[in-house]
């Protein structure tokens, strides 16, 4: 095998596992749980995901990145809710 060809696995594998991490948070997320461990696995693959939600007339974005679980409340202001979720590298609406 060449230095390339196993590169390009290591790739592959950090990008699965990263993926994983990615399904695991936002499962965590949708559920309303929160688990320590998965956001140590947030920093170590340095990543964050959010869900959106709309919920008795209120935009809602649960996120999850290194630094923990958080959310925020964006009112009617659902295009500000929208811009925010797009910074995160997953996300999901509800």
């Amino acid at each position: 095998m060449t230095d390339r060809y196993l590169q390009a696995q290591l790739r592959f594998l950090y990008s699965a596992e990263k993926q994983a991490v990615q399904n695991m948070l936002l499962t965590a997320l949708k559920h309303g749980f929160q688990l320590e461990e998965l956001i140590k696995l947030a920093g170590k693959y340095q990543t964050s995901v959010a869900t959106m939600e709309y919920r008795n007339g209120d935009c809602i974005v649960c996120y999850a990145n290194a630094d923990g679980y958080f959310s925020h409340n964006f009112g009617i202001h659902y295009q500000n809710a929208f811009d925010f979720i797009n910074q995160f590298d997953t996300w999901w609406y509800q």
